[in-house]
């Protein structure tokens, strides 16, 4: 295998690390990954960091890039490269901005590709880069999603893998049809953000020996007992799984129960088959055993109090009262 070609760049200047960009929901666009030394469990980032500015040499002739802010998107870096009086206006990458300012300067189709001009693949450069960096992110690959760890903080519990106050980390996925940014923070000691609980919906999940997860109680097993998740959260909840790689192989027809069944195999038709096979042979039900079935608890709640309550002064029983004892509040009000 060929090596790349190396370039002879220097460090003009670092530039600077902007929290809100470099440590905030749009920290993907302002990390890369380093070329060498790959983990298999984790990758290691390096900044493209505000006001860096290089310099290189091509065909004798002096190229600096410098990065700022893009014009059309200023939460995503920009690349600008200039030589001599010729300037490459800003652009989304080093690459289009290096190939740019040198088909100006050499009436040339020419192509470099830019990270690697720019000194990316440079270690003593990525060192300058993260001289002042107190925390490294790195990448952490979980099926389809590209998780950043932003932060780790510590603490003395082995349910957060000792993580703590501190902790954040960041993942894109789609919600809606829009690419959007997933943030989650350990705040303090005492209290753990919902959000980082994903993380055990998914080592749940890889740890079954079924591909086929029921997702409604699995989820509801993250939360405290009694929460009721709201349609607005489910939904983002299934845009969740699905953007990272699982699929909806629910068998009932709609409105016909509010469980739904998820895969995360590659043999989805198999899966889906499987159940549909188990429901129409009727040995799927629509709501599971710790579901409590209303309808049925109604009417033996009904037969009891006819075959229990004696009559008043009146000639009336009771009933009513007596059934109501069987739901809570929440479920009367909700009838």
């Amino acid at each position: 295998m060929s090596k790349s070609k190396e370039y002879i760049t220097t460090l003009i200047s670092p530039g600077k690390i902007v929290e809100n960009l470099h440590f905030g929901p749009f920290c993907h666009n302002w990390w890369l990954a380093r070329p060498i030394n790959k983990n298999p469990t984790h990758t290691p980032l390096f900044p493209i960091r505000l006001g860096m500015k290089t310099h290189t040499v091509l065909k004798k002739c002096d190229f600096i890039i410098t990065v700022v802010k893009d014009t059309q998107h200023p939460n995503s870096p920009g690349f600008l490269c200039f030589s001599e009086e010729y300037r490459s206006g800003v652009c989304s990458s080093p690459t289009e901005a290096i190939n740019t300012c040198y088909e100006k300067v050499f009436r040339s189709n020419a192509k470099f590709p830019g990270p690697q001009v720019m000194g990316f693949n440079n270690s003593n450069i990525i060192q300058q880069l993260l001289d002042d960096i107190i925390f490294r992110p790195y990448m952490i690959s979980l099926g389809k999603l590209n998780v950043i760890v932003l932060g780790m903080g510590k603490s003395k519990k082995p349910e957060w893998n000792y993580a703590g106050e501190g902790y954040k980390s960041v993942f894109q996925s789609h919600y809606n049809g829009i690419k959007s940014a997933f943030i989650q923070e350990i705040e303090d000691e005492e209290r753990i953000s919902r959000e980082v609980k994903w993380h055990d919906l998914f080592n749940k999940w890889l740890n079954q020996k079924s591909d086929i997860l029921e997702l409604r109680k699995a989820i509801l097993d993250l939360y405290p007992s009694g929460y009721e998740i709201n349609e607005r959260e489910w939904r983002a909840w299934r845009a969740f799984v699905r953007n990272a790689g699982c699929t909806n192989i629910t068998p009932f027809k709609n409105g016909e129960s509010k469980f739904e069944f998820w895969t995360k195999s590659d043999n989805v038709q198999k899966d889906s088959t499987t159940l549909q096979i188990l429901y129409e042979s009727g040995f799927l039900q629509q709501n599971p055993y710790y579901q409590e079935n209303q309808s049925l608890t109604f009417w033996q709640a009904f037969r009891n109090a006819l075959e229990n309550t004696n009559r008043g002064p009146n000639g009336q029983r009771r009933i009513l009262s007596i059934i109501a004892t069987k739901f809570t509040y929440q479920e009367l009000r909700s009838k």
